[in-house]
């Protein structure tokens, strides 16, 4: 799949992330996916069959909901694994990350927030290549809330500022 950015987008889904194809973004945005947990719970899901059942490890308090959990993000398909995925976009995963894949590469960043689960079906080698960002600065995330103090940006050229502070006279 391909999409046009013309500025950073960011996606939040409610539940679970399912990306089965590979993802290319072109133009000047940066695309975010982040899963939250509503109304489920993520899970390890160690057999592999894309639902909680005996044997799978819960993250956090006990399973309820639905079968399939929440806040988890399938790096390919439980049921279907694929051999490659290039995607060019970060990931904030609220639940558990599984990979379904033999083969993942990730140009931008992955957050967890509970742990990553290789399925029994694939391979599961997984290479976060990280954003080369052509701006050059750190700029606010689409959907997120500025909180804290200011973040450290890039160094700035300024013919009215020195570089050391001027030592005291005597």
């Amino acid at each position: 799949m391909r999409l046009l950015l013309s500025d950073d987008v960011t996606f939040v889904v409610e539940g679970n992330v399912y990306l089965g194809r590979s993802v290319e973004t072109v133009g000047a945005g940066r695309l975010t996916i982040v899963s939250e947990i509503a109304g489920g719970v993520p899970f390890a899901d160690r057999d592999g069959n894309g639902r909680f059942s005996p044997g799978d490890v819960v993250r956090g308090s006990l399973f309820e909901g639905p079968l399939e959990g929440g806040g988890n993000v399938y790096l390919g398909l439980p049921r279907a694994p694929c051999t490659a995925l290039s995607l060019k976009l970060s990931l904030l995963v609220g639940g558990e990350l599984h990979l379904a894949t033999d083969r993942a590469s990730v140009l931008g960043s992955i957050l967890l927030c509970h742990g990553g689960t290789v399925l029994p079906s694939s391979r599961g080698m997984l290479a976060v290549l990280g954003y080369s960002d052509p701006r050059g600065e750190r700029v606010l995330l689409p959907g997120f809330v500025a909180v804290g103090s200011p973040r450290p940006g890039c160094l700035r050229r300024s013919n009215k500022q020195t570089l050391y502070p001027v030592a005291p006279v005597r």
